[in-house]
């Protein structure tokens, strides 16, 4: 810490030595006196100044006793009656030991952005790193206290900070882990994905792809009744597909078939179908078990009449025999209008010879 005992009169550079480190600071100082001081007004006179030497006195003294929080107080008074660079420094440094880490590192970069001199500058570069691994560290593990009490919001919150400060891997982990337990699906997946990315070959890899693989399922899912709830049946089946994929469980392979049913996909309906009845058991899924039961029957028939040649299908003799009926009609018909009608007029009816046309089909 810097020597408290100068007057801020001649506001020089500061002696930089600090005592030697305590085994036991006691708790940490509330952040609210580590914090930066407004200064108050007439604070370059000769009587503020002099007001401010005896607060850093103070400081100095409780400092020197450990009593890192009335050190603190004084120093922000100080700072209020005398705004000096130096004080401001001393403040860090106190809250430093006092273990107001997240505090004492705000502070360092104030200092530092102030533009001291050297010296000081130096300092502040050495603690600032250090200070950010501590912070973000107590931050991160505030995430998991926050996350075993349910309050994902907050323990997202205070991971994504301890990233900030420190880029380790681990942080994006509870990130994710927020997100996942939170129900917020999709984000969960970009940060599982950022975690891959950041920390290869760490031994958390397969816990985060199992999530990954559930997580891309349960969004595949939802998509699927998205469309079903809008007739899409094929993109539907897609999307059911996709989720299979990405976590092969039967509920999916039977969402796959009633989607191709209702898409007329007969073939890829029958075989999911099948698939979905092979790989469970009684009593499981019996709703689902005795609707695929039930439909395999009438889908197997219509892929059997689907194959049929078309002479062969029941439809086409029905429509060959209304066509055969129609043109027998209208011969017949033609013939009776003919048969009522003289082609030469004055010869008698019983001269003429009518022709009836003979209809022939082959078989």
């Amino acid at each position: 810490m810097a020597s408290l005992s100068s007057g801020v009169a001649n506001a020089g550079p500061q002696d930089t030595h600090e005592p030697a480190p305590q085994t036991s600071p006691g708790p940490a100082i509330p952040s609210e006196f580590c914090t930066k001081p407004t200064a108050k007004a007439g604070a370059s006179d000769k009587s503020a100044q002099k007001s401010a030497r005896a607060f850093l006195l103070s400081a100095k003294k409780a400092y020197d006793e450990n009593n890192y929080l009335e050190s603190a107080k004084a120093l922000q008074k100080a700072y209020e009656t005398s705004p000096q660079v130096e004080t401001l420094f001393n403040l860090a440094q106190t809250c430093r030991e006092g273990s107001a880490t997240r505090a004492a590192l705000k502070l360092y970069e104030e200092v530092l952005a102030s533009d001291p001199d050297d010296n000081i500058a130096a300092e502040c570069k050495r603690h600032i790193p250090t200070l950010k691994v501590e912070a973000a560290a107590q931050l991160d593990k505030q995430a998991k206290e926050q996350l075993a009490q349910k309050d994902t919001a907050k323990a997202q919150a205070l991971a994504e900070e301890a990233f900030k400060l420190d880029g380790k891997p681990l942080y994006v982990f509870h990130m994710a882990e927020a997100q996942r337990i939170g129900g917020q699906h999709r984000e969960a997946i970009l940060s599982y994905e950022r975690y891959l990315n950041l920390a290869t070959g760490e031994e958390r890899q397969p816990e985060v792809l199992g999530h990954l693989s559930h997580l891309r399922a349960m969004d595949e899912e939802r998509r699927a009744e998205e469309h079903t709830r809008a007739g899409e049946h094929t993109q539907a089946m897609a999307a059911w597909q996709a989720a299979y994929r990405s976590e092969p469980r039967p509920i999916y392979t039977f969402r796959i078939a009633e989607s191709a049913r209702q898409a007329g996909s007969t073939g890829e309906a029958i075989a999911s179908y099948q698939r979905f009845l092979r790989d469970t058991h009684p009593p499981d899924y019996s709703t689902e078990r005795k609707s695929a039961e039930d439909n395999l029957p009438q889908l197997q028939k219509e892929l059997q009449d689907q194959k049929k040649p078309i002479y062969k299908r029941w439809w086409f003799w029905t429509i060959i025999g209304g066509a055969a009926a129609g043109i027998g009609a209208g011969i017949a018909a033609g013939v009776i209008a003919g048969q009522n009608q003289r082609l030469l007029p004055g010869v008698d009816d019983s001269n003429y010879r009518v022709l009836m046309p003979q209809l022939s089909i082959h078989y």
